[in-house]
């Protein structure tokens, strides 16, 4: 069926100094979905700088951030905290 099953010998980790997913898209940050398949989605991206959340995002407990900006189609609001 063209799948490879690899099977840790006793330390209960499979350790490869390169691995490649071919479906998988560049700027996107990987994380385990179904069945612990790694996946990627558009909306969650980081680009070395910015890490970029598309959609509702929830937060709880404390957030902390500086230099926020806040955009929308029709306001911008910048907020910077000076100590």
């Amino acid at each position: 069926n063209g799948n490879i099953n690899l099977t840790p010998n006793g330390s209960g980790e499979v350790v490869a100094a390169t691995l490649s997913v071919t479906d998988l898209t560049a700027n996107r940050v990987v994380y385990a979905g179904a069945s612990g398949s790694l996946t990627n989605d558009a909306n969650l991206t980081f680009n070395g700088t910015t890490l970029t959340v598309t959609g509702t995002s929830n937060v709880t407990g404390q957030l902390n951030a500086d230099n926020i900006r806040i955009f929308t189609s029709t306001l911008y609001i910048s907020i910077r905290c000076r100590s």
